[in-house]
């Protein structure tokens, strides 16, 4: 019997389909609208395709057709191919398909996503809080899922909260999926307070006027502001990830073994 569905979209032209921080949070944020209503369980990007894993017995047309008109919103004039969809029959297959989506860097040889921006893992371990409704229906579809599991699979073995005040701007601005902190939009006034509530522990207002780029009065404003926990966890968490994981540098030359040096 058919539990699920494995989806891969790409482009006509197999073109990269997020080549930096920008396009890949516009993407994660695309996936994340729709897959609420559409059975998401788990997602990976590689560098010029995308994974879904969609639950349910019916073939995730919909879900397939959305992403397909999205994605060349990205890169203008960009078409997709027909969606590749294969099904997924039972738990373990399900289970060793969510490790393979997590994971598209290693299989192709690729790090232009070393904190793994473009999967669900950030999800699943509280350093994104764009998708709620994703833990629970992870867990309750795969319940022999655990947390070390998917700390592996980030390439980390262990994630604390802390405050780096150089990684704050960047920190916030990843738990909610947003390439930076800049306009007035709900998701980025959310992530600004919490970078100057999760910052105040150790930086003082001018300091954090200077870190976060904004003024005095919107740091004083911003603390008053109600935020859930789990938002200021996450910023906290993806601080620590930043300390761990270096950040993609394109600039880097290419070492003797084909990776980056």
């Amino acid at each position: 019997m058919t539990i699920a569905h494995h989806v891969v979209v790409r482009l006509r032209d197999g073109a990269v389909l997020a080549p930096n921080v920008v396009t890949r949070r516009a993407l994660v944020s695309i996936v994340l609208r729709a897959g609420e209503r559409s059975g998401v369980l788990g997602f990976g990007l590689a560098d010029n395709h995308l994974h879904l894993i969609v639950l349910g017995a019916e073939r995730p047309s919909a879900l397939a057709t959305e992403c397909g008109r999205a994605i060349p919103r990205l890169q203008l004039g960009a078409r997709c191919e027909p969606a590749r969809v294969t099904t997924i029959e039972h738990l373990g297959h399900l289970a060793n398909t969510l490790r393979y989506v997590h994971r598209q860097d290693l299989k192709h040889r690729v790090d232009q996503d070393p904190r793994r921006e473009g999967t669900s893992l950030p999800d699943l371990l509280g350093l994104r809080v764009v998708a709620p409704w994703l833990v629970p229906r992870v867990r309750l579809t795969l319940p022999r899922l655990r947390g070390r599991d998917l700390l592996t699979e980030l390439g980390v073995e262990t994630l604390d909260e802390r405050v780096v005040p150089e990684l704050l701007a960047d920190a916030a601005a990843a738990a909610l999926a947003l390439p930076v902190l800049e306009g007035r939009a709900t998701r980025v006034l959310l992530a600004r307070c919490a970078a100057v509530q999760v910052g105040s522990a150790s930086l003082y207002d001018r300091e954090l006027v200077d870190v976060l780029g904004v003024s005095l009065r919107t740091v004083e404003r911003a603390r008053g502001v109600l935020l859930p926990p789990r938002l200021l966890r996450a910023v906290r968490l993806q601080m620590d990830l930043r300390s761990q994981v270096p950040a993609f540098d394109a600039g880097a030359p290419f070492a003797l073994d084909g990776t980056t040096a």
